[in-house]
């Protein structure tokens, strides 16, 4: 059930609101992280999953009605080297899907009022280019999966069929009354 927009501006005070990432690589292995960490210095869990605590930073999120549409950046830690190894192995992790679901911390397993249908999102971008690569961060810039090269909405074409009398586009013949 969504959260009622009256209600977000209170629970923002009284619980903050937590960004979870789920990284879906290109062969199908999926991690779970956040920036958050249990008060245990553990993983946050949602459902019974873990998501596990790895310094990040996003910039650019947004929504727009005109222009291009936001690419933002993710900024992740990498001075322990977790994500190296992926990194290397699958090609910067262009083409990987990553995915944000914000969620209120008392929604969470262990908090005040476990909900895990109590979500924004979940958000899903997909990894365009690795940016930065050094010895404290790795930084991506991720879009929305629409926003690809050489791609356009819809898809499929709409082509006129010269044998109808509809003036070509199926569905013109019905008439609305």
């Amino acid at each position: 059930m969504p959260i009622p927009y009256s209600e977000i501006r209170s629970l923002t005070q009284d619980s903050p609101l937590i960004d979870l990432f789920i990284l879906d690589l290109i062969n199908g292995e999926t991690h779970r992280f956040c920036n958050e960490a249990a008060a245990d210095g553990g993983a946050l869990f949602l459902s019974g999953v873990p998501y596990y605590p790895l310094p990040v930073v996003i910039e650019g999120f947004g929504q727009n009605n005109t222009g291009a549409p936001q690419r933002p950046t993710i900024s992740i830690s990498n001075v322990s080297r977790e994500l190296l190894s992926l990194v290397v192995s699958y090609g910067d992790m262009v083409g990987s899907t990553i995915s944000r679901i914000r969620i209120f911390a008392k929604n969470l397993d262990g908090g005040s009022s476990p909900d895990p249908d109590q979500i924004f999102g979940p958000e899903k971008y997909l990894i365009t280019k690795k940016i930065v690569h050094n010895h404290t961060m790795i930084q991506w810039e991720i879009a929305a999966p629409f926003d690809r090269p050489n791609t356009k909405l819809p898809i499929r074409q709409a082509l006129r069929d010269p044998t109808s009398n509809s003036k070509g586009f199926p569905g013109l013949a019905r008439r609305i009354r």
